[in-house]
């Protein structure tokens, strides 16, 4: 993720609904909706839990759930600037998720603020092998950037 600003953001969650873009896949849902929702609300919690656990150079996660008697499987991604404390990412990713009446019925989606993005879909669209976190800045280095997926 990247993010920018002439005054200091920091720390500060931004996640205000004029600043949220939302997509979404045309494919509807031809059957089995009630357990896809189930199966993915389950799946956004432990995204959630997973990302905003991450220390202060990462908060990301990556999950791939089963949905019984579907042909298919969920590929989710949840995501926050590394900057914000654990809470305000779970906020932030909470608040996205709330947006997901723009996807209702849909395949996939995802709703991408400032401060933390999420993303489902039916296919997979993110490599499925562990990354390396990045290394810590040198002592003395002022810059503060990070290059997210």
């Amino acid at each position: 993720m990247l993010r920018y600003s002439n005054k200091s953001m920091e720390g500060i969650l931004s996640m205000p609904e004029s600043q949220m873009f939302l997509m979404w896949n045309t494919t509807n849902m031809s059957s089995g909706e009630d357990e896809f929702n189930r199966t993915l609300a389950n799946l956004f919690d432990s995204l959630r839990e997973e990302a905003a656990s991450g220390g202060d150079r990462r908060k990301f996660a990556t999950k791939i759930a089963t949905v019984p008697d579907f042909s298919r499987s969920i590929y989710g991604l949840m995501q926050c600037t590394p900057d914000l404390s654990k809470q305000n990412c779970e906020d932030c990713l909470l608040k996205a998720v709330v947006r997901q009446d723009c996807c209702a019925g849909k395949v996939g989606g995802r709703v991408i603020g400032p401060s933390c993005n999420y993303r489902f879909e039916t296919y997979p669209f993110f490599n499925d092998t562990p990354t390396v976190t990045p290394p810590p800045s040198s002592p003395g280095r002022s810059d503060h950037y990070e290059i997210g997926k």
